[in-house]
């Protein structure tokens, strides 16, 4: 593995757009991409918005969409890692949500590149390697 998407990254594919993320996903190699089980779980919380005829549809495309991906578990290590950010960017008087520190700890922790439109959110986490397909 290589890559970790973060939650907007996944939306952009699921949504097939912008174009230029899609085929940055389609040109990596397989089993190269994951997607932290944090990330599934925003984006079940967005596909569960609205009311029943849209949350069936997005349900669906969130099926479709996980299907080809591995999902990473979070995990001790990872656990200790986000602690690990958390009082670094506390110390530092940045913060960031949770979810995004957790995400951000599991890319750091299994050195992935976390793949992300918050480019400039995630560039205050210390050492994380991060890119932007949509650039």
């Amino acid at each position: 593995m290589k890559y970790l998407l973060d939650t907007n990254t996944c939306i952009y594919i699921i949504n097939k757009k912008p174009r230029k993320v899609l085929n940055r996903l389609r040109a990596s190699q397989p089993g190269s991409v994951a997607i932290s089980m944090i990330g599934i779980a925003e984006i079940y919380y967005g596909a569960y918005q609205g009311d029943e005829a849209y949350r069936t549809k997005n349900l669906q495309a969130v099926q479709l969409f996980l299907t080809p991906f591995a999902a990473l578990p979070f995990e001790q290590s990872d656990a200790e890692q986000f602690g690990k950010f958390k009082a670094l960017l506390r110390q530092h008087g940045t913060m960031l949500p949770d979810l995004d520190i957790a995400i951000a700890a599991q890319a750091s922790t299994r050195k992935l590149i976390l793949v992300t439109n918050d480019t400039r959110h995630f560039k205050q986490v210390p050492g994380l390697k991060i890119v932007n397909w949509s650039d």
